[in-house]
């Protein structure tokens, strides 16, 4: 007989990760947090913990440290380069100028001329040029016409004066919408007394903050006169770090008698010498400027001595000076006013020093010179320093620079590079049709340039070389006469290849001459002389023996004027301050002068009819119009060739 008996659970039951809606038996086994839990007796919605209802009976370990990183894989096959797109259509041909000639007129002054451009084409276009004449007269906008009474000279105080005693109406209690939202009540002299008290300088501009209480206006600065003021960082195209001895210094300033620049971070230091005297770093100023005005002179300074003196100076008044004296490692303002002669023929303003004692310096952040009794370069901040008004502008003050030369000081004017009078001037890459590597016979060399007999010429990578031992030039004629030059001033300058810029300047007479004559010559590594020759009746530039019998060049300048704009100084070397010009158009000039048709093997220069078995007349195109009827010269043989026409040979 077979008897079974209920034994129940007898082994472990996995469920899994807990469940909180799931029953759980006895002997089952849950996953928790991690740790595994092994249930006691019947449970549901109990969260797992070692107790009455589970047993822990594997628990969560810590976390392992991280794995070492694996291997990296092996790079991809590249894939195939896809295939070049198709070539686009070649564009038209453009229409450029091919040159630009006088065709009607003299250029004198007064006058007016027309110039044709030629494009290259062939169309034409003409313009007119007047040619503006000096004017006359002395204008009706004189210091007499529109300020008799000299009220320029302090128009606060005349404004003072002028509204003394009158009263401002208000209102008591002033409301929105009020006409006369005044509530202070006074006087304009009162208002004048409340802004002498606020900022402590007669004449500063006062305004209202928005507590409505009257305060100094921050950051009104009247005009300064002086360029190149801002000394934290100056305009300094002559491109020294170092200044010494007597010349022009940064842009605008130069020392006088003696002493030297030196450029810091931020400042600049001006030393005097160690002799008796007084030592001047100084610009000067037209007199025009501030003739007969009333003018404040203010300089932010720093000096460990106290032999310093800022002195204000114009011709045709007493100089006015203030000593300074040590200032403690602080930079302080000296500030004074002047009243300037109304027969002022030539000023200057300087900052001076006495050079009694050692030798030290002065360190300068900033100067300003401006109409009025009230100096307006610098204020106090909350912590006594001083710190300057205007902010700075190197662009602009760069530009007012520009209108000067850096070396002599002299206006230029506001055009940064004269045009050069010159054909092929850029020797770098010149027009050479003539095709030689070096030219020793007297005759045209490159285009519009000619040696005399014992001169030569070679081409080199970046100029050419000039070779002049005895008497011969290099020369090139420009074709204005006499009457466009006489009287006026030029300039004539030449860069080397080793950086050297010879310039000179001379002025034409009025008188014709009956000989050649040179009018200046520029003595350095070669003469270089601008003339004009009788016997040819056209001007000239040449080159010739100087202190050395050879130059390396790379460019060459005539221009109107005392002053030379070929080159420009940076840092120590000079560059040019035009680009390189434009190769075809330059071509074209010197087209005007000859043309080359062909060269060694077989070209075709033309089309003609034949006349007889002999002889025939044959039109050869030009690419531009030339000077004047050219004259042919040829060597070797010409070939006619007949044109077949309707399948016969004529």
């Amino acid at each position: 007989m077979e008897v079974s008996t209920n034994l129940g659970r007898v082994s472990l039951v996995p469920r899994g990760e807990y469940d909180p809606a799931a029953q759980y038996q006895r002997l089952d086994v849950v996953r928790h947090e991690g740790s595994g839990y092994l249930v006691l007796r019947p449970v549901q919605g109990v969260t797992p913990q070692d107790g009455a209802d589970y047993m822990l009976i594997a628990e969560r370990g810590e976390t392992g440290p991280q794995g070492k990183t694996g291997k990296t894989g092996p790079q991809g096959i590249q894939g195939e380069t896809g295939a070049t797109g198709a070539t686009g259509d070649t564009g038209a041909t453009g229409n450029g100028i091919a040159g630009i000639d006088r065709t009607s007129g003299t250029g004198a002054a007064g006058t007016t001329d027309t110039y044709t451009i030629t494009m290259t084409d062939g169309s034409t276009y003409p313009f007119r040029v007047y040619n503006g004449a000096d004017g006359t007269g002395a204008g009706d906008m004189t210091k007499s016409v529109y300020d008799p009474k000299n009220r320029n000279t302090d128009i606060f105080a005349y404004v003072d004066e002028a509204v003394k005693g009158v009263k401002i109406d208000v209102d008591e209690a002033p409301t929105e919408g009020s006409e006369n939202p005044v509530s202070s009540g006074g006087t304009f002299a009162a208002l004048a007394a409340k802004q002498d008290t606020l900022t402590g300088r007669r004449g500063q501009v006062v305004g209202f903050g928005a507590d409505g209480a009257a305060e100094a206006v921050q950051g009104w600065s009247g005009r300064n006169l002086l360029i190149n003021w801002d000394f934290r960082r100056p305009v300094n195209r002559n491109g020294k770090t170092e200044y010494t001895g007597i010349g022009h210094t940064i842009d605008r300033w130069n020392i006088l008698d003696g002493g030297n620049l030196v450029l810091n971070d931020g400042y600049i230091t001006f030393y005097g010498r160690s002799s008796a005297g007084y030592d001047n770093f100084r610009q000067s100023i037209e007199p025009s400027t501030y003739r007969g005005l009333k003018l404040t002179f203010s300089v932010l300074y720093r000096s460990s001595n106290t032999d310093w003196i800022v002195v204000s100076k114009n011709v045709g008044s007493s100089d006015v000076s203030t000593r300074v004296s040590n200032t403690q490692g602080k930079f302080e303002l000296a500030t004074i006013s002047v009243a300037v002669s109304s027969t002022a023929a030539l000023g200057f303003f300087a900052i001076m020093r006495t050079t009694k004692g050692a030798q030290t310096g002065i360190d300068l952040i900033a100067a300003k010179l401006e109409v009025g009794p009230v100096q307006t370069l610098a204020r106090q901040n909350e912590d006594g320093g001083w710190e300057l008004i205007d902010p700075p502008d190197y662009a602009l003050q760069y530009a007012l620079c520009s209108l000067y030369s850096p070396i002599t000081g002299e206006w230029i004017g506001n055009q940064h590079s004269n045009p050069n009078l010159l054909d092929n001037w850029y020797f770098a890459d010149p027009i050479n049709q003539r095709g030689q590597a070096e030219y020793g016979t007297a005759g045209y060399t490159i285009d519009r340039w000619a040696l005399k007999a014992g001169v030569s010429l070679k081409l080199l990578a970046g100029g050419i070389e000039v070779s002049a031992p005895n008497s011969g030039d290099w020369a090139q004629a420009l074709d204005s006469g006499f009457d466009l030059i006489k009287g006026k001033t030029f300039t004539v300058s030449y860069l080397t290849m080793d950086n050297v810029l010879v310039s000179g300047s001379g002025t034409v007479p009025s008188n014709t001459p009956s000989s050649t004559t040179l009018y200046l010559s520029a003595s350095g590594e070669v003469r270089c002389a601008f003339g004009y020759s009788a016997v040819h009746k056209h001007p000239f530039v040449s080159f010739a023996a100087g202190s050395k019998t050879s130059a390396k060049i790379v460019a060459a300048k005539l221009e109107l004027g005392p002053v030379q704009t070929l080159a420009r100084k940076e840092g120590d070397a000079w560059v040019l301050n035009d680009p390189p010009p434009n190769k075809a158009l330059e071509l074209a000039k010197c087209q005007r002068y000859q043309v080359e048709l062909c060269s060694g093997s077989q070209s075709f220069i033309g089309v003609g009819t034949a006349i007889n078995t002999t002889d025939c007349k044959c039109l050869v195109p030009l690419p531009v119009t030339m000077r004047g009827i050219p004259t042919a010269k040829y060597s070797g043989n010409f070939i006619l060739e007949a044109v077949p026409i309707e399948g016969k040979v004529v």
